[in-house]
């Protein structure tokens, strides 16, 4: 039982911690995205579609780093159960 517990709590120290870099990771991607859009001269259109397409990327990176760090739980959690 005891094992449980800590295997679990680790599990979940571990899933935090890929959190923490995807969150990351992803608010620096608009972070620099949208100083270069506020930053830009005369006609935004093209600074407007770069910035779009950044954040998309964004967003897409950071939806495949929680799939990841869910899946990567669920796996532990299930090892920790099995064992």
């Amino acid at each position: 039982m005891g094992t449980e517990l800590t295997e679990g709590r680790e599990a979940m120290l571990a899933l935090a911690r890929q959190l923490r870099r995807a969150v990351s990771a992803r608010q620096a991607m608009m972070q620099t995205a949208l100083y270069a859009y506020d930053h830009a001269a005369g006609d935004r259109c093209d600074q407007a579609t770069r910035f779009l397409r950044v954040v998309q990327r964004a967003d897409s990176g950071y939806e495949s780093s929680l799939q990841v760090a869910l899946d990567c739980f669920r796996e532990r959690i299930e090892e920790s159960q099995g064992s």
